[in-house]
């Protein structure tokens, strides 16, 4: 990428209450994944450097796509795609290997989309965040006297369920107990699919269009996945297939909320669980905390091939969607993002956190 900037430096990011092992794993198992999670953290680059200007952004385009073009040959990845928001509008697009309308599987990135139409949902009376959940269902999705049964939106969004990062839906059990330490949680979002669907009385995918995509204009989104025997996977948690400008678009939304009142963006958007020094969860957007501007962001991996990273600076407006196709599309699209936009970053290091 551009030549590391002196204000770069090599840090790890303390990671405590992320890693806490479910209850039945051994000591061995918690040391051994510890090593591993430190080894990842401590290769970490950081950034500390001022939000680039429009004219920044657009000057430096010739040498981002040259650095771009190299690292993707470096890692072997095969397709890279990005938008850049300034000034709340989409002003830069681009694609290595792909089309700009190409829509790439934005995996995790689903979560913030999902949580968006959630909280409409509670400004309609329709859901509440304090209310557990097992309630607007019509049948049973945790057993009888399972503290699953107790589990709130909130907790959902802001990764405090306790239940594991399956995405399937299928492990229901409870490893942490909810409402208090971070935990990402696929599973979670695998419930919240349910219980949008019995709210709105709409398949997940379809309301997802109806409610978000296409009143954002969206047009080359969907919440599913084809698969070549005609069937489609359809998640909260990470179905969206997408565009960066699509993306993009759904993040300005978000900075300047016309579907969602300001109250419920505003506690969206606010710290909900701590991580760390620099890091903590909102709902459903994690929240990085640098020293001239507070950045959102999420990233996504799908199948260890599909990963993507969306960061915006709340207060300059100031924004960059990246997605890759390629197993190391994780290891360059951190350097892509300060490159493009510069800022501060702190290891956004996805593989600390989660397997998707």
């Amino acid at each position: 990428m551009l030549s590391t900037p002196e204000s770069a430096s090599i840090g790890a990011v303390a990671c405590c209450t992320i890693l806490t092992a479910p209850k039945e794993q051994n000591t061995k198992f918690r040391f051994l994944a510890l090593i591993a999670v430190l080894l990842v953290a401590c290769q970490t680059v950081t950034y500390q450097d001022p939000i680039r200007t429009k004219e920044q952004i657009l000057g430096n385009a010739a040498n981002l796509e040259a650095d771009i073009v190299g690292e993707m040959k470096k890692y072997d990845v095969k397709a890279v795609s990005i938008a850049v928001v300034t000034d709340n509008q989409v002003e830069y697009v681009h694609a290595f290997g792909a089309q700009t309308d190409e829509p790439f599987q934005a995996a995790s990135i689903s979560k913030t989309l999902s949580a968006y139409a959630a909280l409409r949902l509670v400004e309609q009376g329709k859901l509440e965040l304090e209310t557990p959940l097992s309630g607007y269902l019509q049948g049973r999705y945790f057993s009888d006297g399972s503290d699953g049964n107790a589990i709130t939106l909130r907790m959902v969004l802001n990764h405090t369920s306790g239940l594991s990062n399956d995405v399937t839906g299928k492990d229901r059990k409870l490893y942490y107990k909810m409402g208090e330490a971070f935990h990402y949680s696929g599973a979670g979002f695998a419930y919240l699919t349910k219980v949008i669907e019995s709210v709105t009385g709409s398949p997940f995918d379809e309301y997802m269009e109806q409610s978000l995509l296409l009143p954002l204009g969206m047009t080359h989104s969907k919440f599913s996945i084809s698969h070549s025997n005609g069937t489609k996977t359809v998640s909260a948690a990470y179905s969206l297939v997408t565009t960066p400008s699509d993306v993009a678009q759904f993040f300005i939304e978000l900075l300047n909320p016309g579907m969602v009142s300001g109250s419920l963006v505003e506690q969206m958007l606010s710290d909900s669980v701590k991580i760390n020094e620099h890091y903590s969860w909102g709902l459903g957007v994690g929240i990085q905390h640098g020293n001239d501007d507070t950045a959102i962001w999420h990233w996504g991996n799908n199948d260890n091939y599909y990963k993507s990273l969306a960061v915006f600076f709340l207060k300059s407006g100031t924004g960059v969607v990246i997605m890759t196709k390629g197993k190391d599309g994780d290891k360059i699209y951190q350097d892509i993002a300060h490159d493009a936009i510069g800022g501060s970053y702190y290891g956004l290091e996805r593989s600390v956190l989660s397997k998707r």
